[in-house]
């Protein structure tokens, strides 16, 4: 979510999930881009739900291994049964994969954008996403995303 924040994209989002479901991790996260100047529609959007992960045993088990914001995310995609989780660090994701759940990342979120018709290229998402909001992606990663989307490098 941060990354799509920080190019002021977080609406796209809403186009694509009827709801959102993030931990107070992230949103303390998305507090700090407010914080540097950067627009967060989050403060004033009904489809964002802000919640805490109830079962602390399992929180502080992952939170031993992860982030605060991918631990929480994990327990919290646990607990509500969520459809999907958006997660993007490689460690988060192994332990996603770990709990069975159904992961995407910020690739993932672009892709299903085009296929919806939200966004005509995610070519141009993922160069703004890279300079702009500082997130970082591989070559690799940039290549199988824009295969995966039907576009070149």
């Amino acid at each position: 979510m941060t990354a799509l924040a920080n190019i002021g994209e977080l609406g796209l989002l809403r186009k694509i999930f009827s709801e959102i479901n993030i931990p107070q991790a992230v949103y303390k996260e998305l507090l700090l881009l407010k914080d540097y100047g950067i627009e967060v529609s989050i403060f004033s959007a009904s489809w964002i739900k802000v919640s805490s992960p109830t079962d602390s045993s399992i929180l502080n088990d992952l939170k031993d291994i992860l982030d605060n914001g991918e631990a929480e995310a994990i327990a919290l995609s646990l607990e509500l049964k969520a459809d999907l989780l958006i997660i993007d660090e490689k460690k988060g994701r192994e332990v996603a994969k770990s709990f069975n759940l159904m992961f995407t990342g910020i690739g993932g979120v672009l892709i299903r954008a085009k296929a919806l018709g939200v966004i005509l290229e995610v070519k141009t998402y993922l160069q703004r996403i890279r300079t702009e909001g500082g997130f970082y992606l591989s070559e690799k990663a940039l290549k199988t995303i824009l295969q995966a989307a039907g576009e070149e490098l």
